[in-house]
């Protein structure tokens, strides 16, 4: 038997950012990559807290061998992304978040990032035709357990299971999960 320990140091508290792990949650008036106005459309997982665990979810289900590698560079134009936002409204990054406490709440949520791209991934490698019929999960009344959302076969298991294999290398080369197989 092992035990998994998730290290983390940094008590992650509500910042009173508005998350949403969501990919689909915007639409633009004009050309998507130069959009005039954007709206807000889809709010169903939206709640308050940590900004991280959103960018955790995004940057788990979404990056590259080449992207896990240089994490802390994106994590770096984040917070000064978000120190420069802030300053419009002559608020302090350091006041809120330093770049220590980021990282630490990176390592808190990475277990939340990794549990979901196990889960997101499949469904973005899934072809249509493979991919169960949400309308009809949800509808069904007698179906209580929406795991079984995810329990179908996809063709592109091998990409499926090199995609995970980044990601578990990551989390494991940073001691984001430590595994103690004495137990």
């Amino acid at each position: 038997m092992s035990t998994i320990e998730i290290p983390c140091t940094y008590q992650c508290e509500y910042l009173g950012v508005i998350i949403d792990c969501h990919f689909n949650w915007d639409a633009h008036e004009t050309d998507p990559l130069n959009p005039m106005e954007t709206y807000l459309l889809d709010w169903q997982l939206s709640s308050r807290g940590s900004p991280l665990r959103d960018i955790a979810y995004f940057f788990y289900a979404c990056s590259s061998k080449e992207c896990f590698d240089t994490y802390i560079t994106y994590l770096r134009i984040y917070h000064e992304s978000a120190s420069n936002i802030l300053q419009k409204f002559d608020l302090n990054i350091e006041d809120i978040m330093t770049f220590d406490e980021l990282q630490e709440q990176w390592k808190y949520h990475a277990n939340f990032g990794m549990y979901m791209a196990l889960l997101i991934i499949k469904i973005m490698l899934a072809e249509q035709e493979e991919a169960p019929d949400l309308k009809e999960l949800v509808e069904d009344e007698a179906n209580e357990n929406m795991l079984a959302l995810f329990n179908f076969n996809i063709a592109n298991v091998e990409e499926y299971r090199n995609r995970f294999r980044v990601i578990i290398d990551y989390i494991l080369e940073n001691n984001f999960i430590v595994i103690d197989k004495t137990l």
